[in-house]
């Protein structure tokens, strides 16, 4: 009787994360693996895609956009250009604010293959008025594979509650998909999710985390720091 207990608890859980989320979890046959489909942890994530997006906008060729760009130093050393304290402002194509900040730009000669981002800062603001803020601690964007990737620490905020940090993020521009690794953490006002990676559609259909998933709900739930002052 007293392990028929923990069961109904365990079960009552399944089924609160089957109603809320749009999608049940799923479990491979090996039970080695998970994979979790939903669509509440999409505020977090496409704001991430956009932030990413946003800050390889100033490089991509061919592209005509409202961007102001300023920076404290520019550095020639061979082939090597570099931009001390680079600092973009500008609007999308929505209207809507943003700017990027980073300690160093580098970029080996006009038509290389790779910019490099140290420090990277960028700040959108949302049509709702809310404000998000993510940082890395470094960006390479690769211009022929119009790939982004964003490593070394990613934290983002958003307004809400809600906030994600992982350690890999590789945006694919051209084909609008976005995946991470190395571990991924997120929070929001419904509870909050971990898992080893994820993959997502920038168009915001779809999040899939897989390996190690844990889902958590806890309306009271609001932020990393909260929780660690609690530990």
């Amino acid at each position: 009787m007293a392990q028929e207990q923990p069961n109904k608890e365990q079960a009552r859980r399944e089924g609160e994360l089957a109603e809320f989320f749009a999608n049940r979890p799923v479990v491979d046959d090996r039970g080695l693996d998970r994979s979790v489909r939903f669509s509440k942890v999409l505020l977090p994530l496409s704001a991430l895609a956009l932030l990413a997006l946003i800050i390889a906008w100033p490089f991509l060729s061919g592209q005509e956009a409202s961007v102001t760009l300023s920076y404290r130093e520019l550095e020639k050393s061979g082939d090597e250009i570099r931009m001390v304290e680079p600092r973009y402002l500008g609007t999308d194509a929505r209207d809507r604010r943003f700017a990027i900040a980073a300690d160093h730009a580098v970029q080996q000669g006009i038509n290389a293959n790779a910019v490099r981002l140290d420090g990277v800062r960028a700040s959108l603001r949302l049509d709702s008025g809310d404000d998000v803020t993510a940082a890395a601690a470094r960006g390479i964007y690769r211009p022929e594979e119009e790939r982004l990737i964003l490593d070394h620490g990613i934290r983002l905020r958003a307004g809400g509650g809600y906030s994600f940090e992982g350690e890999r993020l590789t945006l694919d521009l051209d084909r609008g998909a976005m995946q991470g690794d190395g571990g991924v953490r997120g929070a929001a006002p419904f509870g909050s999710f971990a898992a080893d990676r994820f993959s997502a559609d920038v168009s915001g259909s779809t999040v899939v985390l897989e390996g190690k998933v844990q889902v958590r709900l806890d309306p009271g739930y609001r932020s990393f720091e909260d929780e660690e002052k609690t530990e």
